[in-house]
């Protein structure tokens, strides 16, 4: 409910995707680590999906975690979205571990 003291105030990214004043997507970049950082709260609305939108979420998020200079970015989602896990490995990401139905993914980043 409040993204700057969830996100933006702790020093964590928020981005937002917008077409014609539409909120069409969110996605979010946490530090998890002095060298990982984690997507989270990626989201696009449904009437924009498989339209690049998620795609360009996720490589300006990828961006943001090497100008953070982390070494790695991590991911998870549930094991039965198809459709998250594609986007994810068309981004680089290879799955990682496997639990409590989720997939955990990683892609390491060239410093």
């Amino acid at each position: 409910d409040d993204l700057w003291a969830s996100y933006i105030g702790r020093g964590d990214d928020f981005l937002v995707a917008l077409a014609d004043d539409e909120l069409v997507g969110t996605g979010a970049l946490i530090k998890e680590t002095d060298d990982t950082g984690r997507i989270v709260r990626m989201s696009v609305a449904r009437g924009w999906r498989r339209r690049g939108v998620g795609r360009m979420l996720t490589n300006r998020l990828l961006a943001l975690g090497k100008e953070h200079g982390f070494a790695r970015i991590v991911v998870e989602t549930n094991v039965d979205w198809s459709s998250a896990i594609e986007l994810y490995e068309r981004c680089g990401f290879k799955p990682s571990d496997y639990r409590n139905g989720e997939i955990h993914m990683c892609q390491n980043l060239e410093r």
